[in-house]
């Protein structure tokens, strides 16, 4: 990883943080305090900001007014930290804010994949194009589904066009 690599991934930290809330230890209220802290981190101008974005080649021009904007679409930190408020969370993407629900039925990506890729700091277009994984099936036998014989080696039934005639003994 090259430096401005790292300082990107600093970068996205401190953006995902203000965007899904903080994920700093502690109470409720610390969170929220946090989000803000980081929203006026990215939004308001500071050396410190503008020193990460040059080491990560980045011009902090853009990408603070980049920031001004989805923070401004973003919930607020008191709504992202809501417990009894999970079912109304919102998401916006390409300039449309909708319920994780109402993004679930729009991409048949499952609310709880969704919630869960948020929570794990992904970007709004990776949740909602990235296909979801099939579910690994247990077991061995689907790890043969579609061969042909017992794979025991050269023998009639690995040969499906083969066909016997048995012809009587006397």
């Amino acid at each position: 990883m090259s430096e401005t690599d790292l300082w990107c991934a600093v970068l996205h930290l401190a953006i995902q943080d203000a965007l899904v809330g903080s994920k700093t230890n502690g109470t409720k209220q610390t969170k929220i305090r946090d989000t803000y802290e980081v929203r006026n981190y990215l939004t308001k101008p500071n050396a410190d900001f503008n020193q990460v974005c040059v080491m990560a080649d980045l011009d902090p021009v853009a990408v603070r007014e980049a920031m001004i904007k989805q923070i401004a679409a973003a919930p607020t930190p008191e709504t992202l930290f809501d417990a009894n408020n999970t079912r109304k969370r919102q998401l916006t993407f390409e300039g449309e804010t909708l319920t994780l629900i109402e993004w679930s039925k729009r991409t048949g990506i499952s609310e709880h994949l969704i919630s869960y890729r948020l929570k794990s700091g992904w970007h709004a277009q990776r949740i909602l194009t990235e296909p979801a994984r099939p579910k690994k099936r247990r077991g061995v036998v689907h790890v043969f589904e579609g061969a042909l014989g017992t794979g025991g080696g050269r023998s009639a039934q690995d040969s499906p066009n083969l066909t016997f005639q048995m012809e009587p003994t006397s």
